[in-house]
């Protein structure tokens, strides 16, 4: 999705300067299936975890096909750390990779993404959620 988001019934996730149209997860389970087995994930699109608590989220990349960029977002909806070009773990035990400071939110993205749209620690996200989610 370009700039501007102007689709309003979907989930997305808005920068400065470009938008994401996300998947929303909200369960354990849709938290532990993730993007595991999914083939690729298109330009513009995102998969965004929503949990009911600030803390440390670590995530791995079990069952990935592609690598991907990961963003932990505060409470307050603003970067606090990101993994670049995270790859697919090929191997168990897979690498976790923690933020080391608490997150509300994390949002996947496109491997290179984070680098592409100058996306950084500190910067602001507004989220606008369908009313599905």
């Amino acid at each position: 999705m370009s700039s501007g988001c102007h689709a309003a019934e979907l989930s997305r996730v808005c920068f400065k300067d470009f938008c994401y149209q996300v998947d929303v997860v909200l369960t354990p389970e849709d938290r532990e299936q993730g993007l595991m087995f999914r083939k690729e994930m298109s330009s513009g699109h995102g998969m965004f975890f929503i949990f009911d608590q600030s803390d440390e989220y670590p995530f791995w990349m079990k069952n990935m096909t592609f690598p991907i960029d990961i963003l932990w977002l505060d409470e307050s909806k603003v970067v606090v750390h990101i993994e670049e070009t995270v790859p697919p773990c090929q191997a168990d035990p897979c690498s976790v990779y923690s933020p080391g400071v608490k997150a509300k939110y994390v949002l996947e993205i496109p491997a290179g993404d984070s680098r592409k749209y100058k996306l950084a620690n500190g910067q602001r996200a507004d989220i606008f959620l369908s009313a599905r989610d």
